[in-house]
């Protein structure tokens, strides 16, 4: 039974809606995008009614998307007048929405055609290339095989598989047929449409007015500017509580009242665009209307920080940036990496210092907690810089001292026994710690905490050595731990992740590594931090044991096969970092 252009419009008006929703991916705030799509859609209709446009209703839908597809890979933005009213607020989705349109938005339009018809629609290869071909793209199989590899992709980097990725198309964030929003009037499209066409000059504007009017019952004109709101915090509320966290800071920045600026960062962050999500955080929309941290002009250039529950937001000309929150209370929300190489300090900031691995302490001045730029130092592994923050009026035990590693917000870092850690105040070991931390630049360190537990000659009259053990707490509870020896030859064990080792829960501990002489010999060395009462080490044919320290060799090569073993004053087992068996 022969069906019109009417029925087919309004039966499937929502899917039609999607398709032209998810070829615009990328290209606006999720609201205009939305808006975009409907007035395309509306305006696929034919201007003359009653016409059949085919002899069943999935032949009439086919017919209808691929003019909805013509017009939106020709970028054919319609008149903004009534066909705009009715789209209603775009649902907000989730991280795995998010994550399905940056995805779309990196490759062509031609490509997110043939994914929309792959995943949304159910078509196989052939029958997408045949609709690819239909709707004028040039090479149909090369925009089917990069659909493919978008599909590919989000499975292997965000484990969604191409299932759920269909269900995604499917639920209302994406698919308004999943919601209750319903066609308009063909009528009333028709009427609107060919009052635009019969009216022009001065004239025509006045009289196309009117018929907008009568349409919808009011003028939509251009979509207004979303004002994205903002929650600000007063000057006081960090100074009624002694252990202050991030979200006591006051909003501060000369734009803070700037809600165009403001409102740009927050729809930035709504809508993913030109997003950058450091190691720890997660790319979804903020929870919630986000905390205003700053807002100003910093080197003459715009930046806004932004915090939600649990991700800090960097907006600046070069995008958006998401950071993990920092977790360690006070400590780790004295200050956060502003932009270039400025810092913003916390209100309860008194007096800040600087300096890089090796060098002295010297102070930093700033103002309205806007640092002045820190130089890192080229040449060294870790350029720094290490912060040292005095605070007044709240219950920070000493100075802090933070080291920026790669992300807004800093890592705390302390120094000694576990279970009596204190502020780094001479560098010591960490002058020569800097090619080790930087390793984990970037992997949403919180903490770092050098112990020192041993030292002892090195073989070959060598020097001294001095065993670290170097822990770093990540955000989410997970940890990296790894014995570090420093000295002539300096050589670390390999990582441990997930243990309570060199934390103040984590008991004694030991640790081996192969160490080089510079005769080109080998030797295996071990140690124990105090409350080891006895090492023992075999390497091939060699044995030995010591109370804390232990040296076996030399060997001409290190031994595929060795043994080390540590034990307590009781006898129970100690945990040996770098051990390879026993």
């Amino acid at each position: 039974m022969a069906v019109r252009w009417e029925t087919v419009f309004v039966e499937n008006y929502g899917r039609l809606v999607r398709a032209a929703y998810v070829v615009d991916a990328g290209q606006d705030s999720r609201q205009r995008r939305w808006a975009r799509a409907h007035r395309l859609v509306r305006r696929a209709l034919p201007l003359r009614s009653g016409r059949q446009v085919a002899a069943d209703p999935d032949a009439g839908y086919r017919t209808l998307l691929t003019r909805v597809l013509t017009r939106s890979l020709g970028r054919r933005f319609p008149w903004p007048g009534p066909f705009g009213r009715g789209a209603g607020v775009a649902p907000a989705g989730g991280p795995e929405h998010a994550a399905v349109d940056q995805a779309l938005a990196a490759v062509e339009p031609q490509a997110r055609v043939a994914y929309l018809l792959l995943l949304a629609e159910g078509m196989d290869r052939k029958s997408a290339t045949g609709v690819l071909q239909a709707v004028g793209v040039p090479d149909s199989y090369a925009a089917v095989n990069k659909a493919l590899k978008v599909r590919d992709a989000l499975d292997a980097d965000y484990g969604i598989d191409a299932e759920r990725q269909s269900e995604l198309l499917d639920e209302p964030a994406m698919n308004p047929a999943a919601t209750e929003v319903r066609a308009p009037a063909p009528a009333m499209l028709r009427t609107a449409r060919v009052g635009r066409g019969a009216l022009g000059g001065a004239a025509g504007i006045v009289a196309l007015v009117g018929v907008a009017t009568l349409a919808t019952g009011a003028w939509s004109g251009p979509e207004p500017q979303k004002v994205e709101p903002v929650r600000p915090v007063t000057d006081t509320e960090w100074r009624n509580n002694p252990n202050p966290v991030l979200a006591a800071w006051p909003s501060r920045g000369s734009e803070r009242a700037n809600t165009a600026l403001t409102s740009r960062a927050v729809s930035a962050w709504r809508t993913g665009k030109k997003l950058v999500v450091g190691r720890g955080a997660d790319g979804s929309p903020p929870a919630g209307v986000p905390q205003l941290l700053f807002a100003g002009k910093v080197d003459g250039k715009d930046v806004v920080l932004l915090a939600d529950k649990s991700r800090i937001a960097r907006y600046s000309d070069k995008g958006l940036e998401l950071s993990p929150m920092p977790v360690l209370g006070t400590a780790g929300a004295s200050a956060l990496h502003l932009v270039g190489t400025r810092y913003l300090l916390a209100p309860w900031i008194q007096k800040a210092q600087v300096a890089t691995l090796g060098g002295g302490w010297q102070d930093l001045a700033a103002a309205d907690g806007i640092t002045d730029p820190v130089r890192p130092v080229p040449g060294s592994c870790y350029t720094g810089p290490l912060l040292r923050l005095t605070t007044q009026d709240v219950a920070a035990p000493g100075p802090l001292t933070l080291a920026d590693l790669g992300q807004i917000s800093l890592a705390h870092i302390t120094v000694g026994d576990p279970k009596a850690a204190r502020y780094l105040d001479t560098q010591g070991s960490w002058e020569r710690l800097g090619c080790q931390v930087t390793e984990w630049q970037g992997s949403a360190v919180v903490a770092v905490h050098a112990w020192e537990f041993a030292t002892g000659p090195l073989p070959a009259k060598a020097g001294t050595g001095s065993w670290v053990c170097l822990r770093a707490d990540l955000v989410g509870g997970a940890n990296m731990v790894r014995a570090v020896l420093l000295g002539p030859g300096g050589t670390a064990t390999t990582v441990a992740q997930g243990t309570r080792l060199c934390s103040a829960r984590g008991g004694p501990v030991a640790a081996t590594a192969w160490w080089k002489a510079p005769s080109g010999s080998w030797y295996l060395l071990a140690a124990g931090s105090p409350g080891v009462d006895r090492i023992e080490a075999a390497a091939g044919v060699l044995k030995g044991s010591s109370k804390t320290y232990l040296t076996l060799g030399p060997v001409p090569n290190q031994t595929p096969t060795m043994t080390v073993k540590a034990r307590d004053a009781a006898g129970a087992d100690v945990p040996v970092l770098g051990v390879i068996g026993g």
